[in-house]
């Protein structure tokens, strides 16, 4: 069962990368500015360990979509953190640390 959380994280992590970059291809029209805001999820309907809310939100702030890292019930649990504009995200983003594997979720450029 551990797998399958680990498995379902890297899913999710690989799922927000390609929402956030796009495929590969000729530039299209331009799309939507992105950024994205996590929170704490306190233990309830929507995780029921707690866990992590992340909103994507428009310019003016309006929620595109929102979706939740949960966490495990054996504590394995992936920790968000908010990334500062750099060489990982140079727009700013979210850093995902799951078991030291760390992925970024970047914001789109503006």
């Amino acid at each position: 069962m551990k797998h399958a959380k680990v498995n379902s994280y890297l899913v999710l992590a690989l799922s927000l990368g390609i929402f956030l970059a796009g495929c590969a291809g000729s530039e299209g029209p331009a799309g939507t500015d992105v950024s994205v805001s996590i929170s704490a999820e306190a233990p309830g309907a929507n995780c029921a360990s707690g866990g992590s809310r992340v909103d994507f939100t428009d310019p003016e702030g309006g929620v595109l979509s929102t979706i939740y890292v949960c966490d495990g019930e054996n504590g394995d649990s992936p920790v968000l953190t908010a990334e500062a504009p750099g060489a990982n995200c140079p727009e700013g983003g979210v850093k995902v640390d799951y078991l030291g594997t760390e992925s970024y979720v970047c914001n789109g450029v503006a």
